[in-house]
């Protein structure tokens, strides 16, 4: 009587499947992660450009500090940033704490910005910014927790190389 499935048979399916399942679980990530890599590229031609960790996001900033009238006109209080930067417009902005590579302490897109990537930044995220200022972001590129953990492979990968090369 003849066997159908051998061991070597059923190994090779099992693998198989393991190798298409995790190709499917990490194909968005490997896109996003090309797509943030892509923004890095176009992002060299902006006026202002800037990288770092995200801090905190603020999603609304509200009228919150009376003068002598009582009568609201800054932000002062939920959005120190956005107040140093626009005054009473803070209102039509969000704010974004960072720990930036140029020293930015806050970037302030205005209401409605998408972002790329991540449809909002989370804290420890990393992020990449250009644009006229930090006041008036073009792009933001955060990537999401599937392009993260491509981008933490992609720099371990960059460190074995550089450790097998001796660099």
């Amino acid at each position: 009587m003849r066997r159908i499935f051998t061991v070597k048979k059923i190994i090779l399916v099992s693998l198989l499947c393991f190798v298409g399942g995790f190709g499917i679980y990490i194909t968005p990530g490997v896109v996003e992660y090309r797509a943030w890599t892509k923004a890095v590229e176009a992002q060299g031609s902006c006026p202002w450009f800037d990288a770092g960790e995200v801090l905190w996001y603020l999603p609304v900033c509200i009228l919150d500090t009376p003068p002598p009238p009582a009568v609201p006109v800054t932000c002062a209080i939920s959005c120190t940033g956005a107040t140093t930067l626009w005054g009473p417009a803070c209102v039509a902005h969000t704010e974004m704490a960072v720990v930036s590579q140029l020293g930015t302490p806050t970037i302030t897109p205005p209401l409605g910005f998408v972002f790329l990537g991540s449809p909002t930044p989370t804290p420890g995220a990393q992020y990449m910014a250009c644009g006229a200022s930090p006041a008036m972001p073009w792009v933001i590129a955060l990537p999401s927790p599937m392009g993260q953990r491509v981008h933490k492979f992609m720099q371990w990968y960059d460190y074995v190389i550089a450790s097998v090369k001796g660099e």
